[in-house]
């Protein structure tokens, strides 16, 4: 019973190198998809190192095949050479200093070029003369035109006369627009002609002028003319009716007198009754009785 605890004991430590050494193998495999041979057999020299030391250590690990010490240094020496090889096979990746080193050395060399370039004296260029150009003087324009215009107020005139003022450097010339579709252009010969017009219809017109003097200067103006239609004159009153003659009776009615009346009702509405012969109007037929009184009741 002793003798198995023993060897149980001693089996002990093998099994934990073993297990040991079986994730350090998947570790390089890993390693070896991932980062390439070099960094591979870097991990399986420091895996038979760190076996190959442990063994050493206890003097012998029969489950991995390691019988004595001398075998372990074995294992330990090839784990280095391994770990060696694959240090030279994996790339080698420049420092921060390698790097600063190389973009100084780049950064003088583009330095030092232009400096060699500056030390050659430029070649000397055959001196030209500048062309002289002459330029020419402005040409001295008129005074600017000045234009006014006004329309008459009051439109009843379906033939309006324009007020206008010209200050202007002559030839010069004026278009006009009435307002109604119609323009005119003349010359400064025939003022009168541009500044008047004829319309066909009342309404109210904007009527604009533009000046060109001789050297293309303008000058604007504008007014607005309103005709309104006279209105119709009124149709002439009737003349009054003429009063008829008054009736001839018998009698000594007044057949002179201007004033007639049809019956006693009208002598009575007119205020003269009674009516007494020779009174304007009386007639035989107003006194029945012969009194010389008519239209007593």
């Amino acid at each position: 019973m002793e003798q198995g605890s023993t060897d149980d004991a001693a089996h002990g430590p093998d099994r934990t190198i073993k297990v040991g050494a079986a994730v350090i193998g998947g570790l390089a495999l890993l390693v070896l998809l991932t980062q390439g041979v070099g960094q591979a057999l870097g991990v399986l020299g420091l895996a038979a190192l760190v076996v190959g030391g442990a063994a050493a250590v206890r003097g012998r690990s029969r489950r991995l095949g390691i019988g004595s010490r001398r075998v372990a240094g074995g294992v330990v020496a090839a784990g280095l050479a391994v770990m060696t090889v694959g240090s030279a096979m994996t790339p080698s990746v420049p420092t921060d200093t390698a790097a600063a080193d190389a973009a100084q050395t780049s950064a003088a060399r583009t330095t030092s070029a232009p400096t060699s370039r500056s030390t050659s004296a430029p070649a000397e260029r055959p001196f030209v003369a500048a062309p002289t150009t002459t330029t020419a003087p402005s040409p001295v324009l008129p005074p600017a035109p000045v234009l006014a215009m006004t329309c008459p107020s009051g439109g009843t005139n379906a033939s309006p006369v324009y007020g206008q003022q010209i200050s202007a450097t002559g030839p010069f010339s004026v278009t006009i627009t009435y307002g109604d579709g119609d323009s005119y252009t003349d010359d400064d010969q025939s003022l009168a002609a541009i500044f008047s017009h004829t319309y066909a219809s009342p309404g109210s017109y904007l009527v604009r002028a533009v000046l060109t003097d001789v050297a293309g200067q303008t000058a604007a103006a504008e007014c607005t003319y309103a005709w309104t239609a006279p209105a119709p004159r009124p149709a002439p009153a009737p003349a009054p009716a003429s009063a008829p003659a008054p009736a001839v009776g018998g009698g000594s009615s007044s057949g002179s007198s201007s004033v007639y009346y049809q019956n006693c009702d009208a002598v009575r509405a007119a205020g003269a009754a009674p009516i007494y012969a020779g009174d304007p109007g009386f007639q035989a037929k107003f006194d029945r009785d012969g009194d010389g009184v008519g239209c007593e009741n």
